[in-house]
């Protein structure tokens, strides 16, 4: 039963805050669709951690991993676009 409880606070959770928690993400972004797979990550990410931040700090949580998530993004966009493309080198 523990586990069942469990789960459903999570699942409280989720139905009062993902809404929240996508809309922040987007205005974060500019990309729905990133949005969208970055609440779901962060969602994910809270399930995991439930135990240990469960009640009022899981918003908090979701939103600094929502930060976190997108920063690395922002990292590996910008890494491709400084690498050159091996796959064009001229040919000799």
């Amino acid at each position: 039963m523990k586990s069942r409880d469990r789960d459903e606070r999570f699942s409280a959770f989720v139905r009062a805050e993902s809404h929240r928690l996508q809309r922040f993400a987007a205005l974060m972004t500019g990309e729905p669709d990133l949005a969208a797979d970055l609440t779901q990550e962060a969602l994910t990410r809270v399930y995991r951690s439930w135990g240990r931040i469960e009640g009022g700090d899981a918003g908090p949580y979701a939103r600094r991993i929502i930060v976190n998530l997108f920063r690395s993004e922002l990292r590996r966009r910008m890494t491709r676009r400084a690498r050159p493309h091996l796959g064009a080198m001229p040919a000799s």
